[in-house]
C-alpha cells in the first residue's frame, strides 16, 4: 500500500509505484473505507501487505508513533499483523533525500499479533480508542524488536 497523495500523485510515479513495486494507492487523508475495501480485497487473495504505520520517514531515524490507520486495519479486517523493525533505513536514506545510501539494513520480524480482543469490544469502547489501543500495542511490539 503507499499513500495515494504522495506515491501516485503524478502519472510517472503512479507508472513507477504500480510497475516496479507492485503498490496500490491507499487515500490516507479522506476515503478511509475505500482503502480499507482495497486491503480487504488483496488479503481476500490471500496475498500481503506492508505497511509503514508511523506515516512518513522519521527526521532523526527514531522509532515515531503509529497512525491509528494501522489499528483500523487490524481491528476491522480482524488479521494478524506482524510487527517488523527495520534497523539501518535512516542512514541508508535519510528524511530529505531521494538517492539511498549504502548502509546494512537490518530486518527483525516478530511473532503475528490479532485484535480479536479488541475487536470484540466494539460497542462497549468507542472505535478510534480501540485503533489507537491497536497502533499502540504494534509500536510496543516493534520498539521491543528494537532492543535485541
Amino acid at each position: 500500500m503507499g499513500a495515494k497523495d504522495y506515491f501516485f500523485d503524478t502519472r510517472l510515479k503512479s507508472w513507477f509505484f504500480r510497475t516496479f513495486v507492485n503498490a496500490l494507492p491507499f487515500d490516507r487523508l479522506e476515503n478511509t473505507a475505500e482503502g480499507l475495501a482495497v486491503c480487504k480485497a488483496v488479503l481476500d487473495a490471500e496475498r500481503s501487505i506492508v505497511i509503514f504505520p508511523e506515516g512518513t520517514r522519521s527526521i532523526t531515524g527514531r522509532l515515531q508513533q503509529f497512525k491509528a490507520g494501522i489499528g483500523v486495519l487490524a481491528v476491522e479486517l480482524d488479521v494478524p499483523v506482524i510487527p517488523v523493525y527495520l534497523h539501518g533505513t535512516f542512514e541508508a536514506l535519510p528524511k530529505g533525500t531521494s538517492l539511498p545510501r549504502p548502509a546494512h539494513i537490518e530486518v527483525r520480524i516478530g511473532l503475528p499479533a490479532e485484535f480479536s480482543a479488541l475487536k470484540a469490544e466494539r460497542g462497549k469502547t468507542p472505535p478510534a480508542e480501540l485503533y489507537r489501543r491497536a497502533a499502540n500495542d504494534l509500536r510496543a511490539r516493534v520498539e521491543t524488536l528494537s532492543q535485541h
